[in-house]
């Protein structure tokens, strides 16, 4: 459950009731602008009723409900929004007597939203912001109304019969906050192979003169071309788009040998196609999604989401790599191509050969996060790309230490043993360790001339004593590593140090493994858990996980500082870790979240692997969110617009769990 703990609310409340008066029902059942009122930065459409104008990035409506019913209650709540809005997870706010806190609603991945979940005690005021944008947005509330024990734990012991296990465990126990989030987990994740049933409850019939009604007067003339099909395929496709509002469109049906150029030399350069093979479904949205996506994002290239037509299951994609693109290729067939640009990159290759389009840096290209073709999708790997040949640069392998010197003995030990053609220095920085045997050792290493000791007296903060060791490196290259983790490879730093040096690219992590060689990290997710975790954590070693990318490169908002690289002056352009702030929490996800928001990219390269312990100098028996709660807060509040929408997860799947799983 995304949490965003305790906010004093002076200063917010700068919208009271508003003067509407308007009656607060018990339950709401009905269609109708009286299930919601404006807020704060809200208002409704001068003509269209169902349409709100957000004026900021965080538009807040109030729930009309009696409070009075639902307040201590499990309840379940359906929404609806447009479908050609921008997919985002809705929040949702309990506003208390002096403070307030938000949680994060499923997306309405086709118009319509399913949220099961606890209304606390004493709560004040219930509100809503659906959408992260400014602009004109599509949402009301259908239903919101308590639901009993049987009603809330037969979906969670349908998929998660162990979590409902465990929470009855904690609840006699006396542990209720945490049975009630291991309930929130177990509704507020479906297995992938329960996609169906699921896609359903998200679906609702589209609404052209109403919520979903068109905003962009123009849009670029949008051409399908149908790769040897029949009429009667053509004409079924005709007869999907005719019932949509949008009329730049027009269907051809090409043979696989008819070549890019004959298809556009009539066309302007900035009209777009879309290219399907025999069999494959357009969706009816397809082209007022786009027409809208297009009139926010000025793009060559846009790729959406598809629904796999073997099996159902949809194929929610992550946001535009570049490096995951050279082994996977996430585009697939929902991708709209502009016209001019498709000229100069495609020429006279045929209709049939021309994927996978060669791309540069410099294309501008948008996921569209709406499921609008439905193919014959596989996810279609390629050998990774060859790591960049030069020299190998000289690093600083910094590991901050207090005590477990036999931890650290193992650490310097692999390293040592496997690391033969990387000029390198370890500095290892010890808080104020007191163990004999971790002093004499200390002592001991000392002799080797590639160590050095750095003492760091006081309390222990994690983020200052990276900090210090990078202080002290003489090398440009910092590699920051846990004294818990184990090196299992003699290339590892070429392949990390490979990327790190990449002008566009910040923070490179390693595929880090149990000691059972199942997946302990692969790349961390924002929103997982309410704030972060590892995404598909846990998975068996011969996983290739979600879109294959627990075996290739790819980009992503953040990865752990057990094994970090990244380059000194990347280091130094956003003032390294933040030990004000996050002392010993977070403070790696906040520095690679502070170097995507420079605009570099960070990267997990799962060809560099470890073995990493976890948490075993410090302990893990408590989350967290508990243990750091005050670094929580100051987390939650700084990076909430990428908790709420990681451009690496599709707001479609579930943050309550690191397994991939339908939100």
């Amino acid at each position: 459950m995304l949490q965003q703990e305790f906010h004093p609310i002076d200063g917010f409340s700068k919208v009271e009731t508003q003067g509407y008066g308007l009656p607060l029902p018990s339950h709401i059942y009905a269609y109708g602008i009286d299930s919601i009122r404006p807020f704060a930065d809200a208002e409704r459409h001068p003509t269209n009723k169902s349409v709100w104008i957000a004026k900021s990035k965080q538009p807040w409506v109030e729930l009309l409900v009696d409070i009075s019913i639902i307040s201590g209650c499990s309840v379940e709540m359906v929404f609806e929004a447009s479908i050609i809005d921008c997919l985002t997870r809705p929040l949702i706010r309990f506003v208390f007597q002096d403070y307030f806190y938000d949680n994060v609603l499923p997306a309405p991945v086709r118009g319509k939203g399913t949220w099961t979940g606890h209304v606390p005690s004493e709560v004040k005021q219930i509100l809503i912001s659906p959408v992260d944008m400014p602009g004109p947005f599509g949402f009301r509330v259908i239903s919101c109304y308590p639901i009993g024990k049987w009603r809330k734990t037969q979906r969670a012991l349908k998929y998660h019969p162990f979590s409902i296990s465990w929470a009855a465990v904690q609840r006699v126990a006396g542990y209720s906050n945490k049975a009630r989030r291991r309930l929130q987990r177990a509704w507020g994740a479906t297995p992938l192979s329960a996609h169906q049933n699921w896609l359903t409850s998200r679906t609702r019939v589209l609404e052209w003169n109403g919520l979903d009604a068109p905003r962009t007067a123009e849009a670029p003339h949008l051409r399908v071309i149908l790769i040897d099909g029949t009429a009667e395929q053509e004409a079924e496709v005709v007869d999907v788009l005719a019932g949509q509002p949008r009329s730049e469109w027009s269907v051809l049906r090409a043979s696989t040998g008819t070549t890019v150029q004959q298809l556009v030399e009539d066309r302007d350069p900035d009209d777009f196609l879309i290219v399907l093979n025999a069999g494959d479904a357009i969706m009816p949205e397809a082209p007022a999604v786009f027409a809208e996506m297009h009139a926010r994002n000025l793009a060559d290239l846009y790729f959406a989401d598809e629904l796999d037509s073997n099996c159902g299951i949809p194929r929610f994609k992550p946001d535009w790599g570049p490096v995951l693109s050279q082994s996977i290729d996430i585009l697939g067939s929902a991708c709209f191509y502009r016209v001019g640009w498709l000229r100069t990159r495609v020429g006279e290759r045929t209709i049939g050969a021309f994927r996978p389009v060669q791309l540069s840096s410099d294309d501008k290209i948008v996921h569209i996060k709406r499921l609008l073709v439905a193919c014959k999708a596989v996810t279609q790997m390629r050998a990774p790309p060859a790591l960049p040949t030069m020299d190998i640069p000289a690093c600083s392998i910094i590991i901050p230490i207090r005590d477990h010197h036999d931890l650290l003995r193992q650490c310097l030990d692999s390293i040592l043993s496997n690391v033969k053609n990387v000029r390198f220095e370890i500095i290892v920085v010890d808080n104020d360790s007191t163990e004999a045997e971790t002093t004499k050792y200390l002592l001991d290493i000392s002799r080797e001339p590639r160590i050095r000791i750095l003492h760091a007296p006081g309390p222990f903060n994690f983020s200052a004593l990276c900090n210090a060791g990078a202080k002290a490196a003489q090398f440009d290259m910092l590699v920051f590593l846990n004294n818990d983790t184990k090196v299992l490879s003699s290339d590892w730093l070429e392949k990390l140090t490979a990327w790190a040096r990449r002008p566009d690219i910040g923070a490179v992590g390693a595929k880090l493994l149990f000691p059972n060689d199942k997946v302990q990290h692969a790349g961390v997710a924002l929103g997982l858990h309410g704030t972060a975790a590892h995404f598909e954590a846990g998975s068996s070693p011969d996983s290739i996980g979600y879109f294959g990318r627990l075996e290739v490169p790819h980009e992503l908002s953040a990865v752990t500082g057990a094994c970090l690289v990244i380059e000194r002056s990347k280091f130094d352009l956003v003032e390294g870790f933040d030990g004000v702030n996050l002392p010993v929490e977070y403070g790696d996800i906040d520095l690679c979240l502070k170097l995507q928001e420079r605009g570099l990219r960070n990267l997990i390269e799962p060809r560099a692997r470890l073995v990493h312990l976890e948490s075993a100098s410090r302990g893990n028996t408590v989350p967290p969110e508990i243990r750091y709660k005050d670094e929580t807060a100051y987390f939650k509040q700084r990076w909430f617009s990428v908790i709420r929408n990681d451009p690496y997860l599709h707001p479609a799947l579930s943050i309550e769990t690191t397994e991939a799983a339908l939100g």
